[in-house]
Order: structure tokens, then C-alpha cells, then sequence
């Protein structure tokens, strides 16, 4: 009998460290990413989407490790454009925190700060405790995966499929800027004259930008000035105090790219 008590102990111990969300049913919620695009977590899910959150804090040194992972698994299942939709959702970050993480191990899906883009309401409402936790979310409202580990490309590629999720091109084309981002380059940081250089990828380049700040607050708008190379233009950011940008760039009213940039 003593036996079998420790049996379902350690069975029922198993099950918590597995389920590293306290919820089984999604809990609802509208957040605001750190390129001020709004998310509203039943909209996605009342429209047939499946939803994976990877939870996550910028001084985890597993959510670096699987970020690229994560980054792989929502470039294959279409960049948010198909049937599955990728968020990540932080604990206790401010925006330029987070911006400054991505930028750093290149997370391509949304993140979402825990100060200015509600994370941390979320995190709390979700009972999430260790870092980074992955999850997913059914058009049905149900949890699925309380918790995906490893959450490799692998991993969540095939759970994915599991659940009935698309592999999708990641190309949503102009004006939607965000498949054609990674056309565009820094390649230096701004200099003595507070000139930013960009090179550009694409046969689309670009006429117009406009800088936004950390929180997305728009700044200013200017043409772009050309330089001795064909493929480099420069941006001016004179009289800007030093921080984290977004600089949106412009083509015949179009917005073709996305850049976060240090000053």
C-alpha cells in the first residue's frame, strides 16, 4: 500500500512539472508587441487560428538557446500569415529590453514586452512559473500543450502538423511589411554626423522613412539620401538622444521593411 502511495506521488509530481502552465483553457487577452501591432488572443482563435506562446524573460539562457528554433517553426508555418500564430510573451522586460533581445538572437515571430505590452498581466493570468515555457492553443479555446519541451523546430514543426497546422510560405508581400524585412541590413551604426547606413536586398528599394521610438511613437519622416553605392542609403538621426529605433521604410506609399536600430 505504502508502495503504491509513493507510485501516484511521484506520478502526480511528474504531471505538475509537465503541465508549466496552471490553465487548461485559454485565458483571454490583447497585447500590444514591441512594433506596436495590437494581438487579440480570441479574435485569432474565434478565426480558426491555432496560437503557440512562447514564454519567456530577457536573461533566460534557455529561451535564447530555442529562440532561433521558435524563429524556425514560425518562418515554416507561414510568418503568421497561414493558420497558426506565433506570440512571445515576457515577464518583466521593458520594450527596449525586449527589442534589444531579439534584435540579439534574432527572434523573427511578434514578442511582446511584460511592462509596456501587458506581458507580465498575462504571464500572471496564465500561472506560468518557469522560463521559457511554449504552449498551444486550439481554435477551440483549449490548451493542447501546456508545455513543449524541447521546444526545438523539429518539436514544434511536427505538433503542430499534429493539431492541423498549414506549412505556409512565409511571403505576405507589400505593403505588409513584415515578409520583406530581412531584406534590408544595418551596415554600420550611426556615425559622427548621425547618419545610419542601410544596405538593401530587394529589388524594391526604398524613397521614404519614418522612425518610430521603443514604444512605437512615430518621430519623424524624411526621404532617404542616396549614396556612392547603389545598394546603401543612409537615414539621419540627428538630434535623437541614443536608444532603440524602428525605422520603417517606403516605396510609392508602401511599406516594404522594418528596422530596429541603435543609436
Amino acid at each position: 500500500m505504502k508502495k503504491l502511495l509513493v507510485f501516484f506521488l511521484l506520478l502526480f509530481a511528474l504531471c505538475e512539472l509537465k503541465a508549466q502552465t496552471s490553465v487548461d483553457t485559454a485565458v483571454h487577452f490583447v497585447v500590444t508587441d514591441v512594433d506596436g501591432t495590437t494581438h487579440n488572443l480570441f479574435d485569432y482563435l474565434d478565426s480558426g487560428k491555432i496560437v503557440v506562446i512562447d514564454f519567456f524573460t530577457t536573461t533566460c539562457g534557455p529561451c535564447t538557446e530555442y529562440v532561433p528554433e521558435i524563429s524556425s517553426s514560425f518562418s515554416h508555418f507561414g510568418c503568421n500569415s497561414g493558420n497558426v500564430i506565433f506570440l512571445g510573451i515576457n515577464w518583466g522586460a521593458s520594450n527596449e529590453e525586449v527589442i534589444e533581445f531579439g534584435n540579439l538572437y534574432n527572434a523573427k515571430y511578434p514578442e511582446i514586452s511584460g511592462q509596456e505590452g501587458n506581458g507580465n498581466h498575462v504571464v500572471s493570468d496564465y500561472g506560468v512559473l518557469s522560463y521559457p515555457t511554449v504552449i498551444l492553443i486550439l481554435p477551440d479555446h483549449s490548451i493542447a500543450e501546456q508545455y513543449i519541451w524541447p521546444p526545438s523546430a523539429a518539436t514544434l514543426d511536427s505538433l503542430i502538423l499534429l493539431y492541423g497546422g498549414h506549412p505556409t510560405d512565409c511571403t505576405v508581400g507589400i505593403p505588409d511589411f513584415q515578409s520583406v524585412q530581412n531584406h534590408f541590413e544595418i551596415v554600420s551604426q550611426p556615425d559622427q554626423a548621425q547618419n545610419a547606413f542601410i544596405r538593401c536586398n530587394h529589388s524594391i528599394h526604398p524613397q521614404y522613412a519614418e522612425i518610430y521610438s521603443s514604444t512605437s511613437a512615430f518621430i519623424s519622416g524624411s526621404q532617404i539620401s542616396e549614396t556612392e553605392k547603389p545598394d546603401v542609403f543612409s537615414i539621419k538621426l540627428t538630434g535623437l538622444p541614443h536608444g532603440l529605433y524602428i525605422i520603417k521604410l517606403f516605396s510609392e506609399n508602401a511599406c516594404i521593411g522594418s528596422l530596429k536600430l541603435m543609436h
